[in-house]
């Protein structure tokens, strides 16, 4: 099977938005070889047009988190007492706040 579940998720919520058509959605499942998240990436956004920022929150919402806009977040020092700063960096993790005693994160894409 070429897409993963995600990978699939995110093409039906991408047509469910009106961004890819049903056709174009079951060409690009139709691809004969394994194809990665990042190699979706670059399908979407180079032969459909799909804006990064579109896609991020795409595969928030495809994973059941709510999309964050990390450029608001403020980051201090104190974002990372529990969370190392460092595993977080490796991890592409922001500690964004607390709630009880547990964490409350984003996960971080870069988009270029």
């Amino acid at each position: 099977m070429p897409l993963g579940k995600v990978q699939t998720h995110i093409l039906e919520r991408l047509v469910e938005m009106g961004r890819l058509t049903e056709d174009q959605s079951a060409e690009i499942a139709a691809t004969p070889e394994e194809v990665t998240g990042n190699a979706l990436d670059k399908v979407l956004a180079e032969n459909h047009g799909i804006m990064p920022f579109t896609l991020l929150v795409e595969k928030s919402r495809a994973l059941g988190f709510a999309p964050c806009n990390v450029a608001r977040c403020r980051v201090k020092p104190a974002s990372f007492e529990r969370l190392p700063q460092d595993f977080c960096e490796e991890h592409l993790v922001l500690p964004v706040g607390e709630v009880g005693g547990g964490i409350v994160d984003r996960v971080c894409q870069s988009v270029r």
